[in-house]
């Protein structure tokens, strides 16, 4: 019998377990990986804006895609403030000198994990959370979960990379979800209170979903346009 390395083994099985995931999210119903994963939360993020009257943000995570896309006045026409947080510092800092001549944006840099600086965060008067922070799977889900234990009344809590059971479970105390599976990585919404969101969020599902294979996940104007005709 022919030994063979451990570490030969471990390489086998990982590169089996890359192999297979298509499969699997084929068998979950999951889209397959968009080639711009960072900006699968786009359309969702400017159908919202078309639906609701969106004037406070609280932005978890600064995003190449996420931040100007709160920051167009032709998507987020109400928006009065722009509150992003931020735990990379390069990240921080190339945001702010991009954004720094809006008056409506109002950047922070939070020093370690992202759930410990929104102890002191007046939640309630945001009308949206972006929630896109960290690059561990156990912070964001400790940022969700601090959001969910203080048990906001009307929130739009936006979540991306829903996918991930993690995100699933720290957000399963709130009353209602949506999530938005045209894309992958997905984007779930999460709050309490009204029940009038259900079908207003359902029909943009919808309609994302239609038009997935022929808008690309970043064209702003695209959706914008989509959702203001139908």
């Amino acid at each position: 019998m022919i030994a063979i390395p451990a570490k030969s083994i471990r390489r086998g099985v990982a590169r089996l377990k890359v192999l297979s995931q298509p499969l699997k999210n084929k068998l979950a119903g999951i889209a397959p990986r968009s080639g711009n994963d960072y900006a699968t939360h786009v359309p969702i993020l400017v159908g919202i804006a078309q639906r609701f009257t969106i004037r406070r943000i609280l932005e978890l995570g600064c995003g190449a895609f996420s931040t100007p896309t709160f920051l167009n006045p032709e998507v987020f026409s109400d928006l009065e403030q722009l509150h992003s947080y931020e735990t990379d510092r390069s990240w921080y800092e190339k945001t702010l000198t991009a954004f720094s001549d809006d008056q409506r944006y109002q950047p922070r840099f939070v020093e370690g994990v992202m759930s410990a600086g929104l102890q002191e965060i007046e939640l309630g008067q945001f009308d949206l959370i972006f929630v896109d922070d960290s690059t561990s799977v156990v912070e964001r889900a400790e940022t969700i979960q601090h959001l969910t234990n203080r048990q906001l009344s009307r929130q739009l809590i936006v979540i991306h990379d829903f996918e991930i059971r993690n995100y699933r479970d720290a957000a399963s105390s709130l009353e209602h979800r949506q999530i938005f599976r045209a894309f992958t990585p997905q984007t779930g919404v999460v709050w309490n209170g009204s029940n009038d969101r259900v079908e207003v969020l359902k029909k943009l599902s919808r309609q994302i979903s239609g038009h997935s294979r022929s808008i690309s996940v970043e064209d702003v104007e695209s959706w914008r346009r989509l959702f203001r005709e139908e």
